[in-house]
């Protein structure tokens, strides 16, 4: 019924967007309307009220010949807030709908510019290679087109012999329905060639990029034929060393290449002893085992928790981190007390709770009210719970209505969003977690990284850039010692000492497998807040532009507090706006 109802609702505002646009616009012409529009924007500055508007003449006057200036000055008004995202909607809907325009040559630039600047390099390229090879094309358009792809070229290889020196390989899925993560991933390399030497005060070490698409081969009826592709594009590229692929699927097969070509891999995938596959082959991505010893090592160290309750999904992200974290907390001393599973998309927790926590009933009168209270027979200190924010949003009011107090609440990174805050952000106050990427933490490193990524790419990075972006600087500086040291790359990288990466801590154990000091965060006054690093001192001095091994200190944990309260969540590849259309 309730369904019904809002369906109903909907339908009704529907139907009444003409009538208020009647009123809101009366019987002026478009050219005067729009002119208002207009005249405001340049009297108050673009705003969500007239950008609104805007859009609203564009659905109302879709057949006016003012609608191509109206999107013009939306796609203008978004490269100007460097919303580049926005911007290409923007300018595809231009270049898509107005292709007799006399600005068809300009909308091509800008789109192309725009896709650079978010980051979508092949895109970029081939938008503006079209625009510089198109007969019809203004001069003027053609000449920024070629000075930007000469740019691109610049970003992404050395163009200057004299200079060149290091060519690595980017493995990832450039195409089909894992693009979006490859061209993330590839955003971080790209960025971390382009900035990689600056540190000593020289020139940049010039840094050639090759790009391997992983999916175009996955389509194949072939046997192996990632392999096969892959086999040939190593050998037909000299590359020093290659970072990718992503997807688990292709991940064994690149470091059986990688091995037999004896070319160092670093693996971006989550397929744990990956790296036992050769001595040049080394992962770098946070694991479930990495989660679960940080959180574990923090609650037992520093919270001082001896007994822990364990609420999994029944589901292989849930039992393989319920496992692993059992295991920690007992490895360290601790006690697991009890542990319950549910099934995922469960919506009532009321008996995992009663089984977990012991508890028990009584109705009891207050005048004429009868009124039930709950006891809990299990003495607890800790709960962890390795589930999503939203399956979180739903378990912690139980906490409040069974009466259990003085329990320290623990989680896995699925919990990283401000979504929790909103839902269910007086129940989770105190809550640690773990995540392998902060984009708002104080820590130099990982500051100064965003910082360069946001003026690269106009939009904050999440934890595949962050990653991608620190296997690139380790491969770099791995080839760098092979030179000075006279030892191997593989070598070079294996011996590394810990280093202070964007993503954290980075060292590489015997079997080539990343060891890792994950972020430590906590909800605080509705906030999420970085607990810091208590063995790095240097937190907020070192640089990102050298990477550089840490000397160990013990000292005692201190938090960090991030003022800004405006936090954004962090999925895998970010939220994505909808592109709006004629």
């Amino acid at each position: 019924m309730k369904i019904k109802f809002i369906a109903i609702a909907f339908a009704i505002s529907l139907a009444l967007v003409p009538i208020y646009d009647n009123i809101a616009y009366g019987a002026e012409s478009p050219r005067k309307l729009l002119s208002k529009i207009f005249l405001d924007i340049e009297t108050n500055g673009a705003n969500e009220d007239n950008l609104r508007q805007l859009k609203r003449f564009i659905g109302k006057h879709r057949r006016s010949d003012m609608v191509e200036e109206a999107v013009m000055k939306i796609a203008s008004i978004y490269t100007e807030q460097k919303d580049f995202e926005s911007a290409i909607s923007a300018y595809r809907l231009l270049v898509d709908k107005f292709s007799e325009s006399r600005d068809r040559s300009d909308s091509l630039y800008k789109l192309g510019y725009s896709l650079y600047r978010k980051g979508n390099i092949l895109e970029a390229k081939s938008v503006l290679q079209s625009l510089a090879t198109t007969e019809n094309a203004t001069v003027e358009a053609q000449i920024k087109a070629e000075l930007l792809l000469t740019t691109i070229a610049a970003v992404t290889s050395s163009l200057n012999d004299r200079f060149q020196e290091i060519t690595i390989g980017a493995v990832l899925p450039l195409s089909g329905n894992y693009a979006p993560y490859g061209e993330r991933a590839l955003k971080g390399i790209l960025l971390a060639a382009g900035v990689y030497g600056e540190a000593d005060g020289d020139s940049p070490v010039a840094v050639e990029v090759k790009v391997h698409d992983t999916a175009l081969s996955e389509k194949s009826t072939a046997k192996n034929p990632m392999e096969r592709d892959l086999w040939n594009f190593l050998k037909k590229e000299d590359v020093e060393g290659i970072i990718g692929p992503l997807r688990s699927k292709n991940a064994l097969g690149a470091a059986k290449v990688a091995k037999r070509r004896r070319v160092p891999a670093i693996i971006l995938s989550q397929k744990e002893e990956i790296a036992k596959s050769g001595k040049n082959i080394f992962r770098n991505f946070i694991t479930p085992k990495m989660q679960a010893e940080t959180l574990a090592e923090y609650a037992t160290r520093a919270l001082c928790k001896e007994r822990f309750a364990i609420l999994y999904p029944e589901n292989p992200y849930g039992k393989k981190l319920a496992s692993l974290f059992s295991d920690a907390v007992k490895k360290r001393g601790a006690s697991v007390v009890a542990i319950s599973a549910y099934e995922p998309k469960k919506k009532d927790f009321g008996e995992e709770f009663t089984e977990l926590f012991g508890i028990e009933m009584e109705e009891t009168m207050q005048g004429r009210r009868r009124v039930t209270e709950y006891t809990t027979t299990k003495e607890i200190d800790a709960l962890f719970i390795p589930d999503n924010y939203a399956t979180i949003s739903q378990i912690a009011p139980y906490i409040a209505y069974y009466n259990i107090e003085d329990l320290q609440l623990l989680g896995s990174n699925g919990w990283n969003s401000t979504e929790l805050i909103r839902s269910a952000g007086d129940y989770i106050q105190g809550a640690v977690f773990v995540d392998g990427f902060f984009p708002r933490s104080k820590r130099r490193v990982t500051h100064d990284f965003v910082t360069l990524f946001k003026e690269a790419y106009g939009y904050e990075p999440a934890i595949i850039e962050a990653e991608a972006f620190d296997a690139t600087r380790v491969l770099l500086s791995g080839i760098d010692t092979s030179v000075e040291k006279s030892i191997s790359i593989k070598d070079a990288i294996a011996t590394m000492k810990p280093t202070d990466g964007v993503t954290g801590l980075i060292s590489f154990d015997s079997d080539g497998e990343t060891e890792k000091s994950l972020f430590l965060l906590k909800f605080e006054r509705r906030r999420i807040v970085e607990i810091a690093d208590p063995y790095n001192e240097s937190i907020e001095k070192e640089s990102i532009l050298k990477l550089r091994p840490l000397e160990y200190e013990e000292d005692d944990l201190e938090e960090l507090e991030y003022e800004e309260e405006d936090f954004t969540d962090m999925p895998m590849i970010g939220p994505v706006r909808p592109a709006f259309s004629l």
